[in-house]
């Protein structure tokens, strides 16, 4: 058997992986029911077949083919960068108006783990500001 796309491979075991080490857990922990029993089964289930999937095409040398093709499309690169783009925009707008809500609600009167909460918050906005400056920094030279 011979492994033609090794991230592909890495991805799917990876994938088994964590679902089995969810499906540990899910035995040797408390006993869950109803629909948390039915989440937990289903995302060891995703984990499992998503898994297999990947491994699947990274030891087919028609579907790795196909892969790499796809991944060098000039049109999936532009939805890709563009889709990366709005993501990014859309994550920092969510995180800042998260943090304007809990401050309107709470009215300036915070426990300790809102406080916590919101210094992770503010942390996650400045450390996507930087990484946002650094990667345009960073193409504006390169390109």
């Amino acid at each position: 058997m011979k492994i033609y796309n090794q991230k592909g491979l890495l991805a799917g075991l990876g994938l088994v992986v964590l679902g089995s080490i969810n499906l540990y857990f899910q035995l040797t922990g408390p006993a869950q029911r109803g629909w948390d029993l039915a989440q937990s089964w289903l995302i060891i289930l995703g984990c499992w077949l998503a898994g297999a999937v990947a491994i699947r095409r990274a030891i087919s040398k028609q579907a790795t083919r196909e892969d790499r093709l796809d991944e060098r499309d000039e049109r999936q690169q532009l939805i890709r960068l563009k889709a990366n783009d709005r993501t990014l925009k859309l994550l920092l707008g969510v995180l800042i108006a998260g943090v304007v809500v809990v401050l309107a609600v709470r009215g300036g009167q915070l426990n300790a783990t809102l406080k916590a909460m919101l210094s992770g918050i503010g942390l996650m906005i400045g450390l996507t500001f930087w990484l946002w400056v650094g990667s345009t920094l960073y193409y504006e030279h390169k390109l």
